[in-house]
């Protein structure tokens, strides 16, 4: 969503407020999740300034991710798109909605361009990745370079590493050798293309060393590699939350608690990434389970605070903060959102 900061109150009472001023409220009000008023206030904005690109941009994404009215969004992201057409983020918001509305067809004859504009590769490779879901006969392979694979793998398709090298790449991991195990992890992948540990491992490696893209891209081929695993989807899952694919992350850590309804952390996070979606009570659900799950996990009691603020559950809210800060009394968040919530 495009970011514009809140301006000054001024004027006289019943004057007309400024554009920045009808956008600023309707930003306020999306990330509040008061999706009703969002819209209206983009569309007030827009009967002013008819071609505004944020105002037409964020409306786009209320309707096609919040509201799930994808098509309806189409004319408006286009809008913004024509407007000014080397803006990444319209892009992809663009192509997201196309997806969401059946027209994944059309997303790939426009996946050059978008790159062309600047897309991240994560950004393309999460396309693609939706693409040959949709489309069963979409032959384009998901990789770093964004091309396609024609080389034969160097091993046949039982081969694997061997328990020693992958038990030496935990031993780097666990020293926090991240630059020595990168580059034997993808020594590994090289030589094991089909191996998902030594893709998980190559993801691992990546993340802390702030290669985003090539960590997310490594975790999406691990999971894929290795669906019933469950550190391989949170992995990813966690990854997707992370880059601000929030309706990929939903999906897969959705998965993830089918894999292991015993799971409270996969709850947990799954519960951030519904929040994050606007989808308020499905996150209190999510919370309420890993907190069932494990009553003394303090980051979730920290974390479910604030769905219940925001759905006006405030004493829930207050209690929630009160138990985080029981189970560990220097959880300064905590008392930091506590301080906040008792001074609304």
């Amino acid at each position: 969503m495009t970011e514009f900061s809140l301006p000054p109150v001024s004027g006289e009472p019943g004057e007309t407020p400024a554009p920045d001023a009808i956008l600023a409220r309707a930003i306020a009000h999306h990330k509040a999740w008061e999706y009703v008023e969002a819209e209206r206030c983009y569309r007030e904005l827009l009967v002013r300034l008819p071609e505004h690109p944020d105002a037409h941009h964020n409306l786009g994404v209320l309707l096609a991710v919040q509201l799930m009215r994808p098509q309806e969004a189409l004319p408006h992201l286009e809008a913004a798109l024509n407007t000014d057409a080397a803006n990444v983020q319209y892009w992809f918001s663009y192509l997201d909605a196309l997806l969401r509305a059946g027209h994944a067809d059309l997303v790939q004859q426009l996946l050059p361009m978008a790159q062309a504009s600047g897309l991240q590769r994560a950004m393309a490779n999460a396309l693609l990745e939706r693409i040959a879901v949709a489309l069963p006969d979409h032959s384009a392979s998901v990789q770093e370079g964004g091309g396609q694979n024609s080389a034969a793998p160097k091993s046949g398709p039982t081969a694997e590493p061997t328990r020693q090298a992958m038990q030496a790449l935990v031993d780097l991991f666990q020293r926090k050798a991240y630059a020595e195990g990168a580059a034997i992890a993808r020594s590994m992948v090289e030589e094991f293309p089909d191996n998902g540990f030594a893709w998980k491992a190559l993801g691992a490696m990546l993340q802390p060393l702030g290669r985003i893209d090539e960590a997310l891209h490594a975790k999406r081929r691990a999971a894929q590699l290795l669906p019933s695993d469950l550190e391989a989807q949170s992995n990813l899952g966690n990854a997707l939350y992370e880059y601000g694919l929030i309706y990929e992350a939903v999906e897969v850590l959705s998965r993830v608690v089918k894999l292991n309804p015993q799971h409270a952390e996969a709850y947990s996070n799954l519960g951030l990434a519904l929040a994050q979606g606007g989808q308020l009570r499905e996150s209190k659900a999510a919370f309420e389970r890993a907190l069932a799950l494990r009553p003394d996990f303090e980051v979730a009691w920290n974390y479910i605070s604030g769905v219940y603020n925001v759905l006006g559950l405030l004493d829930d809210g207050i209690a929630a903060l009160r138990r985080a800060i029981t189970l560990k009394p220097d959880y300064c968040t905590a008392f930091d959102n506590l301080l906040f919530t008792l001074n609304y």
